[in-house]
């Protein structure tokens, strides 16, 4: 529920940083799934691609915001659930 929430509240600046492969708000997102340093970076680009391919989607800029974060938070998550297992 946390990570959930803190995806809601930082959608914009997540958007921003995966589009760069970098930034604190995707950082921290990636520590809230339990990602480690190391699991972080195959995280995040596998987040950066299913990513791209949301927002590719015709009907992306007519979502809320809360849809858009909800399809974030399934991305992200797929992506520590393919990498960040301990």
């Amino acid at each position: 529920m946390k990570t959930a929430l803190f995806i809601r509240d930082s959608y914009p600046q997540l958007v921003e940083e995966a589009a760069r492969g970098q930034g604190e708000h995707l950082a921290t997102a990636m520590a809230l799934f339990d990602c480690s340093s190391q699991q972080k970076t195959a995280a995040i680009m596998e987040t950066r691609v299913g990513l791209a391919g949301v927002i590719a989607q015709e009907n992306y800029s007519a979502k809320s915001d809360l849809d858009k974060a909800a399809e974030m938070y399934g991305v992200m998550q797929g992506a520590a659930q393919a990498h960040c297992q301990a």
